[in-house]
């Protein structure tokens, strides 16, 4: 089971995500994780703290600390960032990406850690998108599709071959907007 949420603007967006998982009778998994950034021009910045709480009821319990720092810059359509992550009790990893976005249908993405290289694809329709990604050298494939359907999206995605890319599982979300009320219900902006 998992919740998340995101707030934002053109220049800030805070986000959380919360999931509980049980194995078998006697271990359960609470994580919690809150995520901030804030674009400055065509730079952006971001940096993010969760905590996972493992136990086994009237057990024992042991809890870590993962933290989250990145930064990206935007130069026409193309998006570059590099991050770094990890739990305080081991080595942290770092990543650097780009995605290029030549149309509103098509964009094409590559990110290494050093170590492995993935290669992504996103095709954008009316109604949804469908995209796919590739790790190497061990080899992995992960496929996604969404459909939108006006403030309603759903969808699966599915990962398989020899790389870790726990891509699967189902989502329904449902977008929410706000209005901004100035004072004047003639003049109601969104």
């Amino acid at each position: 089971m998992s919740a998340a949420g995101e707030w934002g603007s053109g220049h800030y967006r805070v986000a959380f995500f919360y999931s509980y998982s049980e194995m078998d009778s006697l271990f359960r998994e609470h994580y919690g994780e809150l995520d901030a950034a804030y674009g400055l021009g065509p730079a952006i910045f971001g940096v993010g703290y969760g905590t996972l709480l493992d136990f086994v009821p009237r057990e024992a319990s042991w809890v870590r600390h993962r933290i989250k720092a990145g930064a990206g810059l935007r130069w026409g359509n193309v998006y570059g960032s590099l991050r770094t992550m990890g739990f305080t009790d081991e080595t942290w990893t770092g990543m650097g990406s780009l995605l290029w976005k030549p149309t509103e249908v098509f964009s094409l993405s590559v990110e290494s850690d050093g170590k492995s290289l993935g290669v992504g694809h996103d095709f954008y329709f009316r109604f949804g998108s469908l995209s796919s990604f590739y790790t190497f050298p061990r080899f992995s494939v992960g496929v996604e599709l969404v459909l939108n359907l006006k403030f309603l999206e759903w969808g699966g995605t599915h990962g398989f071959g020899n790389g870790n890319l726990g891509w699967n599982g189902l989502w329904l979300r449902k977008k929410l907007y706000f209005q901004k009320y100035d004072g004047d219900s003639q003049n109601r902006k969104y």
